[in-house]
């Protein structure tokens, strides 16, 4: 019951916390007629938050390990509802950018906490909670927009505050359940790996030869490189296809209703991925999983750009599944590579990386303008087969590194 109530608390309070992040995107065409904004400007403001919250969270993840406290992860909800929820009642351009500053300071403090303890939580279903944890950010992410625009439909623009209450609430509540420990390593790993060990020849064990170096001390610094690249390309993918898709769509000329959809689809097939995603590992080992979510997408999403009809829409939702797959893996895998920094590591596989496929997102767009959106579109799927190389690399690395043990392992039978 208590595992329970730990996991209840972090994954709310990271659907809460997301959900006010999606607040700026449906309100930016009331905040350009209020202030009267250039496009330019009306797009600097997301990457405000973003970066801002991409380069808090690698600091907060280090204070995180470092002091034990909790007060990152109870704190971060209340201050991410406070900024975004005064938007409608800024008054001018910079006090809008001073509220979003703080919005992002506010996600950047609870993400890298919250990502670690949700992974201490049950170290036998760690890629299961994980998956539960990222699908609620998921999830308060799609259901931002909802809530702040019904209110703001009904009430108008300034009464934006109204929204704060859900934000202090969770954090109560994580302050009452969110775990007071923090686990280090896996409980039992090795001695289990001393009295059996995998052999060398055995493609399970090499899922399993990646692994925390955290009980000699050492954090396998290039690994967790290699794993944040990986991360980096994904997202980079995938947020450029939830940005672009729509803008072509309606260009070839296709309606409203399809072109307004299609991003709804891929990140709706995404969220099913993230769920299974975390299980499957738990039974198979997350080298399987990981190298599959980042090569299936490729001829599917090819695949898309030729397809009419349900069958496009089809092709488009498998695409989703499969490259929002390795999401919640990559966060498991750099928490057992590196135990003792779970929540820096867990900043730099989630935040950073995030920040660096929004710009990545960004030169894609740079490629659509000289190239075509088609084009752009058409060549992506490529960086997916970068990553998936890299992937390969890493099991490989597995192979030839027994002092990396067992963070590809399976936690369950």
């Amino acid at each position: 019951m208590r595992k329970r109530l730990e996991l209840a608390a972090v994954t709310s309070g990271h659907l809460v916390n997301d959900l006010y992040a999606a607040f700026l995107t449906p309100l930016l065409p009331m905040l350009v007629a209020k202030f009267d904004m250039s496009l330019a400007v009306a797009g600097l403001l997301s990457a405000v938050y973003a970066i801002t919250s991409s380069v808090v969270q690698p600091l907060v993840g280090h204070l995180a390990d470092t002091t034990k406290s909790r007060a990152f992860i109870v704190l971060g909800p209340t201050v991410t509802a406070t900024a975004m929820c005064m938007i409608g009642l800024a008054g001018s351009q910079g006090l809008l950018v001073a509220l979003l500053v703080i919005g992002g300071i506010g996600s950047g403090m609870f993400h890298p906490q919250g990502a670690a303890m949700a992974g201490s939580i049950d170290q036998t279903r760690k890629g299961f909670v994980l998956s539960v944890f990222t699908t609620a950010g998921e999830v308060g992410y799609a259901l931002g927009p909802l809530v702040v625009l019904s209110v703001v439909s009904t009430l108008g623009l300034r009464y934006t505050y109204v929204t704060v209450i859900p934000g202090i609430l969770v954090s109560l509540f994580i302050y009452r359940f969110a775990p007071r420990r923090r686990t280090a390593s896996r409980p039992g790993l090795g001695e289990a790996r001393r009295s059996h060990p995998a052999p060398a020849n055995d493609a399970s064990a090499a899922d399993g030869a990646l692994t925390s170096s955290g009980q000699s001390g050492k954090v396998p610094v290039g690994a967790l490189v290699m794993l944040w690249i990986i991360a980096a390309l994904r997202l980079a993918v995938s947020m450029s296809y939830t940005t672009f898709l729509p803008i072509y769509l309606k260009e070839i000329g296709l309606p409203l209703m399809v072109y307004g959809s299609v991003a709804s689809v891929f990140v709706a097939a995404g969220i099913v991925g993230i769920m299974v995603a975390g299980p499957a590992a738990d039974r198979m080992g997350p080298f399987k999983l990981m190298i599959a979510g980042l090569l299936a997408p490729i001829p599917l999403l090819l695949g898309f750009m030729r397809a009419n009809g349900l069958a496009s829409y089809a092709l488009l939702a498998a695409a989703g599944f499969t490259i929002y797959l390795p999401m919640p893996i990559i966060t498991m895998t750099a928490q057992n590579l590196a135990p003792a920094r779970a929540g820096t590591v867990s900043a730099f596989m989630m935040g950073v990386a995030w920040g660096a496929g929004s710009l990545g997102a960004a030169g894609i767009g740079v490629v659509a303008d000289a190239l075509g959106i088609r084009t752009a579109l058409t060549l992506l799927p490529g960086v997916l087969a970068v990553a998936a190389a890299l992937a390969f690399a890493l099991e490989g690395q597995a192979h030839r590194a027994p002092s990396l043990r067992a963070a590809h392992e399976p936690t369950s039978r």
